[in-house]
């Protein structure tokens, strides 16, 4: 039973996450101009994620590749798990923060 409690914390963790992004979408964006300078860092913060994700896929396919050589498939498996449920959960954080900055209230 322990062995199954990590994967379904990570997966309400998710939903918790999702639900949080759909609350703050629905609020109204600010004016044009907020707006324009909104998306520019929106659009900004998309590029660095993006960079730093495919930086940090490298050191993960060597982590991978350790895992599975020196432990059980369960820890690479988490492994892979762990580091998908931290993306996911990071480029919605960072989706949701920079679209909540344009809207008032």
């Amino acid at each position: 039973m322990l062995e199954s409690l990590p994967p379904i914390l990570g997966v309400i963790g998710l939903i918790v996450a999702f639900v949080l992004y759909g609350m703050v979408t629905k609020y109204p964006e600010g004016d044009a101009s907020i707006k324009k300078i909104g998306d520019q860092i929106h659009e900004g913060a998309m590029v660095f994620m993006k960079r730093e994700y495919t930086i940090l896929l490298m050191f993960l396919a060597a982590q991978i590749v350790l895992t599975f050589t020196c432990r059980p498939y369960k820890a690479t498996l988490a492994g892979i798990v762990g580091a998908a449920s931290s993306t996911i959960g990071g480029w919605i954080g960072m989706h949701g923060e920079t679209k909540a900055n344009v809207r008032p209230g």
